[in-house]
């Protein structure tokens, strides 16, 4: 099961990619390392600066659409 998940996954991670390329002046997109696979468990995109709207206002959008969202959290 879990190899089909993880392909899933990586289908709907693809899709995304390819839904948002269109809006790259406003988004920073997570790539795979070169030679890795991920099994994509969210899709991570960062708001660029001089983008029309903030990261709360986006958010808020997306949670009021039902799509769940989650800060990036990162450390070492």
């Amino acid at each position: 099961k879990l190899a089909s998940y993880v392909e899933r996954r990586r289908e709907n991670a693809a899709w995304f990619g390819r839904e948002l390329a269109q809006h790259g002046d406003f988004f920073d997109f997570q790539e795979e390392t070169p030679g890795g696979t991920s099994s994509w468990f969210g899709f991570p995109l960062r708001v660029k600066s001089g983008s029309p709207f903030k990261v709360t206002e986006l958010t808020a959008a997306l949670n009021l659409a039902g799509v769940e969202t989650r800060p990036i959290i990162a450390g070492n």
